[in-house]
């Protein structure tokens, strides 16, 4: 448990939040560099933003 602001957090639910964050990061800059550049959709970058926003949201929501 960590304690900010006032708040206890579980240490996972703050790391898990926090992938799920980058996660979009990653996936809404590929897609700005794909409408931009008209490049390819489909790269490894896009690939590693997928899988960490499955993984991040199946911690977070459906294990809980």
């Amino acid at each position: 448990m960590l304690e900010i602001f006032g708040k206890e957090f579980k240490l996972d639910i703050l790391i898990f939040s926090f992938i799920f964050i980058l996660s979009l990061g990653i996936i809404s800059l590929n897609l700005l560099y794909f409408f931009k550049f008209n490049s390819s959709l489909i790269n490894l970058n896009m690939g590693a933003g997928l899988i960490l926003l499955i993984y991040s949201s199946y911690k977070l929501f459906i294990k809980g």
